[in-house]
């Protein structure tokens, strides 16, 4: 498979350094403005540098691709996705895929109108906490799920561009929480009430803070709250059923039935303790895959 890398910010170089090392795939073609990007693949990969290109326009008119791999700033990616998808390229893009819902609606219609599939690259889905949860719930450890829960705190710093814009939760940790939810349980959004904030000491311009109410199909109810100013990092996610409760810290699971008034570990469980590098990389080795 032929591939276009659109952007190589810090998650861009990660993509195409993946794909070099995968001999299913090639890279054939680059595309950032940024001269420092340039330099850093002609270091790295030579055989990319008759290949690179400033707009996406001209990639797509003069190499031969099959996909594109789409990771560059969040206001441009929608417009790149349905571009790639107009060529006739299969397209993989970095969440958010779009900047609005508006936006979204353009790139889907895209990969419908032309036949090529978009993917949204989702590496949450794939870590062991995920599968895990996925599977207690399916086999029915917690019986007909009715709420869920879910809360995490960060300490962020706004050190880069995308950080410093608005609504920075939910560009940056949200998505991630959101589609955990959808996989473990396998439902999707019916409707949605959020508001976003920012304390009184964030550094952030706007948005810090999302809280949301999510209806889920089948009844289910998500309760949310996210922040990227908290004294420290920690995650907790419950999920409520009529036969009892499943809870996780992302490094350990619980379980407590119904009636109960403490929760048990989930001895049978596999939550390796691999640091977050490590389990970006197996994601993004299964999205590719």
């Amino acid at each position: 498979m032929k591939i276009i890398h659109v952007g190589l910010g810090m998650r861009g170089r990660r993509w195409l350094a993946l794909v070099n090392e995968r001999p299913a795939f090639r890279s054939v073609g680059c595309v950032d403005p940024d001269p420092a990007a340039q330099a850093w693949a002609a270091s790295r990969f030579p055989k990319l540098g008759a290949a690179w290109h400033t707009r996406i326009d001209d990639a797509l008119a003069n190499v031969k691709a099959d996909a594109a791999i789409i990771a560059g700033p969040v206001p441009l990616r929608a417009a790149q996705a349905v571009a790639a998808l107009d060529a006739g390229l299969s397209v993989m893009t970095e969440r958010p895929f779009a900047a609005s819902l508006a936006e979204a609606v353009r790139v889907l219609d895209a990969s419908r109108r032309n036949g090529r599939p978009v993917m949204v690259a989702q590496s949450f889905r794939f870590e062991s906490c995920e599968r895990a949860l996925r599977g207690l719930v399916r086999n029915g450890r917690v019986g007909v799920v009715t709420h869920v829960s879910c809360v995490d705190r960060r300490r962020h710093r706004p050190e880069t561009d995308f950080m410093q814009g608005g609504h920075a939760q939910l560009l940056h940790a949200a998505p991630d929480h959101f589609d955990s939810v959808r996989s473990i349980l396998g439902l999707n959004p019916v409707s949605v009430f959020a508001r976003c904030t920012k304390a009184a000491w964030s550094p952030y311009r706007h948005g810090s803070t999302s809280e949301a109410i999510v209806e889920m199909e089948a009844g289910v109810y998500v309760q949310y709250h996210g922040s990227l100013t908290s004294g420290r990092d920690e995650h907790s996610l419950w999920i409520d059923g009529d036969r009892g409760t499943l809870w996780t810290d992302r490094a350990h699971v619980w379980w407590r039935k119904r009636g109960w008034p403490l929760f048990v570990p989930v001895l049978a469980l596999n939550v390796d303790a691999l640091d977050a590098a490590r389990r970006t990389r197996r994601g993004m080795q299964a999205l590719l895959a």
